[in-house]
């Protein structure tokens, strides 16, 4: 089970969190982890499972270009973080684990949508999070019979 850590009281100013980048690359590693666990499960599956998986693995590797653009202008350096391997495991649970990712997600896109210069961008990730929170558990409800 997923437990979801609430923000931590340093990060509760919009731009003080994203100063040194090392909370945007955590957010890309999650989003990139999302990315190689739903191309890892659609490679498992087939049918319209596996292109559902794939466009999750789409959208997950847009987030990371488009925080990796936001770490570029706040930091003035882009962020390595592609690669790894994919995680071992079951469906249900990688699916589990991607829901968690994409959770943590949605709470920290929600919470940097007041942010002056980024919050549209934000709001958007978080708009497009939610949907991949529910597609995620349309996944686990299909392929966890």
């Amino acid at each position: 089970m997923t437990n979801f850590v609430p923000e931590l009281p340093q990060y509760r100013t919009v731009r003080g969190w994203m100063e040194d980048g090392a909370d945007l690359r955590s957010l890309l590693m999650a989003e990139e982890r999302m990315a190689l666990i739903c191309l890892d499960l659609a490679r498992r599956v087939s049918g319209r499972e596996a292109s559902v998986l794939q466009q999750l693995a789409r959208e997950a590797r847009g987030h990371v270009a488009c925080l990796e653009g936001i770490c570029v202008l706040v930091t003035g350096e882009a962020p390595q973080v592609r690669g790894g391997a994919p995680e071992a495991g079951q469906t249900v649970p990688l699916l589990r684990r991607c829901y968690g990712l994409a959770m943590r997600a949605l709470v920290t896109y929600e919470a940097r949508s007041d942010d002056r210069e980024y919050g549209p961008v934000f709001a958007r990730l978080a708009a497009r999070q939610r949907d991949q929170c529910r597609t995620i558990l349309e996944l686990t409800g299909t392929l966890g019979r």
